[in-house]
């Protein structure tokens, strides 16, 4: 057998040292003599040595089960080995991308030793007819490895409801001089109607008839049981379930000895059953290897001696089952390299980030609207990985890769959703969003590990405000967004978790569109899809949002003009790159020195967090209009005629002409108050007027 060979890679005295013990102290007798029944799922085809997406480590997979179970097996009498679901669902690299003969988590589960497997989601995404070879190759009596039976008491034909797969299977052990029957039944994915694309579930069916709820207990008492019964008298019973919530299974059914599944974090507890017995309940979280101890009990009955988890994380690669599988390892880094899309136009960095909007926020979330269908889209900025497209749309044949795809939108905020939300709602979240920011002592963000931005909108957050006052200027294609305003909204499955986000209508899951279903519905997977499609990507901003420290009645500060005035240049790329001795590496201040905009005070200092005077602001935004080609001159004098012309600097004089002349800056009252600073609102107020003055300008050109 193909386990006994993987025996001799591993070293018998190797112990895993993460293992979780419950129940009786079963190391006060010999494990040799007992059965141990374990138990992986939500794996997602975790068959690589090196995640083919980053080059790391995978601390998660079929080749450690391997290694682990090798031990395990010389420390047991028997050993039962199941799959609670959700082995395949490659994500980004799955076997039918690959094209191999035979798909390779499926080779895993044979060579390992795998008893029998209970089909999820995951195993239902495949496309039809991938997913009927990986149950033959299962299955199948020759072949590498071991067959592995499928277990499903729920998943049935449409028409005829006849069952597709095998309900239970009963295994014989040998302990104490004689023969015991374990029966393990399998129920799964009841939630499929619900879950997957028409297309995938054509012909399927995921409950009975009867089952009007669509409960796993229903299924257990009506079609597991009693099959199990006709099956034969059982010594001990295994239910290997999908259910989300272990414990209203178990207290509806009875005479059940051990419960296993996925589903939540990995964990090992007890529920009372429906006469009250307490029943050992495992889940594997998706990481962890389930164990049970199972022996024989004075009375002559099998009985759960100790119950746990192995953490895989640190154990070995199996080497055989490692090398069997290298040129589907090989094969699935060739995938990932492949480019989706071309890059085209002038990408920005990450400067700023997470704290200000970038190229790769807007990317990511137009690929969201675009795939929901979606007016808008919340994206947590600090979510975002850190490549730099700047630096990818340098080559000449730059392109975007599926690898690229992962790293720029890990996929770890769960399904791309689409979501109703009114213009309150909005605001009353992205409130929260500017609550979770913080302000150093240098005056500068942090935090927001948690906060999304909203893109489709233009809007700023003030997080001096108070609260309830932190949004300002919402706006959708310019005009006020109102409270009754409603909006398609993209987020992630995982922010409607947060008990601070508002209670929303949800319209759409990326999971359930045959489009994506196959990749789990993740964001980067819609952003592959979305490349593809378009083919040639160039950047696309269709809305801004600030963050700003302070208030938005309180003073704006050099960094915080400049990075206003930067964005209305369209964030051009600086020549070279000036650095600051009190600021490094800002994109919008080494533009604003190289551009002639700005300069230090003459000791290499920018002063970032000095606040800004009307006659310093009136020179920066002359000097940008003289740089777009505007004729500052034309308003020459007008400064004479403010009754406090005698207080503005000489060096600010022309400046103040042109932009009380203009309107840029208009004098209240007929004083400039040159020395006095402007709120944040009053400087995008200037702005905006600026800008127009520059469209009509260009129009005129």
């Amino acid at each position: 057998m193909k386990w006994k060979r993987m025996l001799l890679a591993v070293l018998t005295g190797a112990v895993c040292a993460g293992l979780l013990l419950c129940g009786a102290a079963a190391a006060e007798k010999d494990t040799r003599e007992m059965l141990g029944i374990y138990s992986t799922g939500g794996f997602h085809g975790g068959i690589y040595p090196l995640d083919p997406l980053t080059g790391e480590g995978v601390e998660t997979s079929y080749l450690k089960v391997a290694s682990v179970m090798a031990e395990q097996r010389l420390q047991t009498a028997e050993a039962i080995l199941l799959d609670s679901g959700d082995a395949l669902d490659g994500g980004a690299v799955s076997g039918w991308d690959l094209r191999l003969d035979g798909d390779p988590t499926a080779l895993a589960l044979r060579m390992i030793g795998y008893d029998a497997l209970v089909p999820g989601l995951g195993e239902l995404r495949a496309p039809a007819g991938y997913r009927e070879q990986v149950i033959a190759q299962l299955s199948a009596e020759e072949g590498a490895g071991e067959p592995v039976a499928l277990l499903s008491g729920n998943l049935l034909d449409a028409r005829g409801q006849e069952p597709l797969l095998e309900t239970c299977r009963v295994f014989t052990v040998e302990l104490a001089g004689r023969s015991w029957q374990v029966g393990v039944a399998g129920l799964g994915a009841l939630d499929g109607a619900a879950q997957l694309p028409a297309a995938l579930q054509k012909e399927l069916r995921f409950t009975h008839k009867g089952n009007q709820n669509g409960a796993y207990a229903w299924e257990w008492n009506q079609v597991a049981a009693p099959a199990l019964a006709e099956a034969g008298a059982c010594d001990f019973i295994v239910a290997v379930v999908g259910a989300a919530d272990v414990a209203d299974f178990v207290a509806e059914t009875r005479d059940i000895d051990l419960v296993l599944t996925h589903t939540g974090e990995p964990a090992a507890w007890t529920c009372p059953d429906a006469d009250g017995v307490e029943v050992p309940c495992l889940s594997s979280g998706g990481s962890a290897l389930t164990r049970t101890l199972v022996g024989v009990s004075s009375e002559g009955t099998l009985t759960v001696e100790e119950y746990g988890l192995l953490e895989l994380a640190g154990s070995p690669n199996e080497p055989e089952l490692t090398e069997t599988l290298s040129e589907a390892s090989r094969q699935a880094s060739r995938y990932a390299d492949r480019r989706v899309s071309a890059l085209a136009g002038t990408w920005d960095g990450n400067e700023g980030a997470p704290y200000s909007q970038t190229d790769a926020f807007d990317l990511a979330a137009n690929a969201m609207c675009w795939a929901a269908e979606a007016d808008a889209a919340l994206v947590a900025p600090a979510g975002l990985g850190e490549l730099s497209l700047s630096s990818l749309a340098q080559d000449r044949t730059a392109g975007l890769s599926l690898r690229d795809c992962y790293v720029l939108c890990p996929p770890s905020g769960g399904v791309l959703c689409l979501v109703e939300m009114s213009g309150a709602q909005m605001r009353q979240w992205l409130d929260v969003c500017a609550g979770r920011y913080g302000v150093d002592e240098r005056g500068s963000l942090t935090g927001g590990e948690d906060a999304d931005a909203l893109y489709g909108l233009d809007y700023e957050l003030y997080v001096g405000n108070a609260p309830g006052n932190r949004v300002e200027g919402l706006a959708w294609e310019g005009v006020p967004v109102k409270d009754s305003h409603l909006f398609r909204v993209a987020v992630l499955s995982s922010r409607l978790a947060d008990p601070e986000f508002p209670q929303v209508k949800l319209l759409w899951t990326a999971s359930t569109d045959p489009r994506f279903a196959a990749r789990g519905g993740s964001v980067p997977a819609v952003l592959a899809e979305y490349g593809e499609n378009l083919s040639l990507l160039a950047p696309v901003r269709e809305s801004t949002w600030n963050v700003y420290t302070g208030r938005s009645d309180g003073p704006i500060n050099r960094l915080e003009f400049i990075a206003m005035l930067y964005e209305l240049a369209g964030k051009p790329e600086p020549a070279v790159d000036t650095a600051f001795v009190d600021l490094s590496g800002n994109t919008a201040a080494v533009w604003a020195a190289e551009s002639g905009i700005v300069s230090g005070d003459g000791q290499g200092r920018f002063l970032p967090t000095q606040a800004v005077t009307r006659e310093q602001a009136a020179v920066i935004l002359t000097r940008f209009a003289q740089m777009r080609g505007v004729d500052t001159g034309l308003y020459e004098g007008t400064a004479e005629e403010l009754e406090d012309c005698g207080q503005i600097s000489g060096w600010a004089l022309p400046s103040v002409d042109f932009c009380c002349g203009s309107g840029v800056m208009p004098a209240g009252g007929q004083v400039f108050l040159p020395q006095d600073t402007f709120t944040r609102q009053e400087a995008r107020a200037f702005l905006t007027v600026l800008d127009g003055l520059l469209g009509r300008e260009e129009a005129v050109d």
